[in-house]
């Protein structure tokens, strides 16, 4: 019970969420988590970063509709963020493996990586080169995310130079 009450510990919890802004300072290359983050803008409202910061505070924490990559519920729970926080990882592993020499299509901008996410055969692509075996799974909805909030990516979210 003590820890509950720790500020400071329930935001160490939070470092795994997709909406904490501490992730995009660890990110490898372009900051995926703001960029997928704007999936869950509603009526222009940005979620993104937490206000919050506290895992026993959140409040995503009693919602209980699942946010899906495809998209079908716009209200996630915290179980759903951790998750999207997971994929955000894999795409960015697999955005960071198209920056290297022997990438086809290879990452050289802010708006290359613009490019490759609001068009389908591109991310296909880059996420058959780049992603993970545990994390091919997720291929297909994550091509499907992508194509779903096309509309709401913007290159100045992203830290490519």
């Amino acid at each position: 019970m003590e820890y509950s009450k720790n500020t400071e510990y329930g935001k160490t919890k939070c470092f795994r969420c997709l909406l904490s802004p501490d992730r995009e300072e660890a990110a490898i290359f372009i900051g995926m988590n703001k960029v997928m983050s704007r999936a869950l803008d509603e009526d222009g409202t940005s979620v993104y970063p937490c206000k919050v910061l506290n895992r026993f505070a959140c409040p995503y924490d009693k919602k209980s509709n699942n946010y899906t990559l495809d998209g079908n519920t716009k209200k996630p729970d915290v179980n759903s963020l951790f998750h999207l926080s997971e994929i955000a990882f894999a795409v960015e592993l697999a955005l960071a493996k198209a920056q290297e020499e022997n990438s086809v299509p290879r990452i050289k901008s802010a708006e290359d990586v613009y490019n490759i996410l609001t068009y389908k055969e591109t991310l296909e692509k880059i996420l058959l080169q780049g992603l993970k075996e545990e994390h091919m799974q997720y291929k297909d909805t994550i091509v499907e995310f992508f194509m779903n909030m096309s509309d709401k990516i913007k290159v100045e979210d992203m830290r490519a130079s």
